[in-house]
């Protein structure tokens, strides 16, 4: 059995409700939510098997759905049949903090190399289990999240214990509660795992957690925590923001090429920059003049550019007089002080056009 508890204040006509999925059964349900208040809203979902559990919370209005929590489905992996208990809270869209989860941050400049030699430690399995789980992403990817708090299983606010990034932007820890009534204070850090140290600490209030756990074992609690506090020293980074055009080298012809990407992700590295923002690079080419240079004017929200390719890495010439040729072609309009956006189209289409042919 799964019993789930959200805080969230409703007005008198809402009500809340689970929109749900599992790995073996793609075709979502909901399930209706009681409360006593108004603002703790419960429910249970019953369980047989093992399985994976994708989860939304959702607003009724009228039983009509109005609202619907941010970001991707939670999820749950069900191992037993024994009962789970879930304390959640409400993911609004309006949180600054979710830029972050984006696939640019999370999967680019905080990818992941995924934690080795994680203090996990193993359940009892005459224990009951708590896992923390912190859903964040704002982290550079040499540093890590913990957890400290004010029992021996939490570090008594000395040794923080480090959490698991398999899941990230979801971090995640399951420890072994002896106790069945039980009270904790805690904290998140950031912790360097190559000095061995804290980096730093949540700003403002501990977070707490109260619960009572039924007499038998073997029960799971899972307390999910929305973002790391970091008050008033998040994360900030720097980037360049530029058309491709304008990456003009001398192995391109009078215009900047995909191929100079590389050269302008080497030089951002070599600075430090984080970043790195192109122009549309859509194909705009509809009246074959200087009018199809605004990168904005897409005709195809599919095709690339095609004056941005650079000929000789498509296929060397075979004919050596026409070789000869290009190469006085891009010596004269690589000279030239801006780029000749008709001459550039009229020469690399033409060049096209005879790789097209075969020749």
């Amino acid at each position: 059995m799964i019993h789930f508890h959200l805080h969230y204040k409703t007005d008198i006509e809402e009500q809340l409700a689970i929109e749900y999925y599992t790995n073996k059964n793609t075709i979502s349900s909901s399930i209706l939510c009681q409360t006593f208040d108004g603002e703790n809203w419960t429910v249970s979902l019953e369980t047989k098997e093992k399985f994976t559990l994708y989860y939304k919370y959702i607003v009724l209005k009228n039983g009509t759905p109005s609202l619907k929590e941010w970001g991707k489905p939670r999820f749950i992996e069900i191992t037993h049949s024994l009962n789970t208990y879930l304390e959640d809270k409400w993911r609004a869209r309006a949180n600054e903090d979710n830029a972050f989860l984006s696939t640019a941050f999370t999967k680019s400049i905080f990818r992941r190399n995924l934690l080795k030699d994680k203090l996990v430690e193993k359940s009892k399995s005459n224990y009951n289990q708590i896992t923390f789980r912190l859903h964040a992403g704002t982290i550079p990817s040499d540093l890590c999240f913990g957890i400290c708090g004010n029992t021996k299983a939490l570090g008594n606010w000395t040794t923080p214990i480090l959490l698991d990034d398999s899941h990230f932007p979801t971090w995640d820890i399951t420890l072994s509660i002896g106790e069945t009534n039980f009270y904790l204070e805690y904290k998140y850090v950031i912790f360097d795992p190559k000095v061995g140290s804290i980096v730093a600490w949540e700003e403002g209030i501990n977070r707490h957690c109260h619960f009572v756990f039924p007499d038998t074992s073997g029960i799971c609690l899972i307390v999910t925590d929305e973002n790391f506090k970091y008050g008033g020293n998040k994360w900030r980074g720097t980037g360049v923001a530029i058309p491709v055009f304008s990456l003009r080298s001398r192995q391109g012809l009078g215009i900047g090429e995909f191929q100079d990407l590389k050269f302008l992700i080497d030089w951002s590295k070599m600075i430090g920059l984080n970043m790195i923002q192109v122009l549309p690079v859509n194909d705009t080419i509809a009246n074959k003049t200087w009018t199809d240079s605004y990168p904005y004017a897409a005709i195809s929200v599919f095709a690339l550019h095609p004056l941005y390719i650079n000929l000789i890495k498509i296929a060397p010439l075979r004919n050596k007089a026409d070789h000869k040729a290009l190469q006085k072609l891009t010596t004269a309009l690589n000279g030239l002080d801006k780029v000749d956006f008709d001459k550039v189209l009229e020469v690399k289409f033409s060049y096209l056009k005879n790789f097209l042919s075969g020749v």
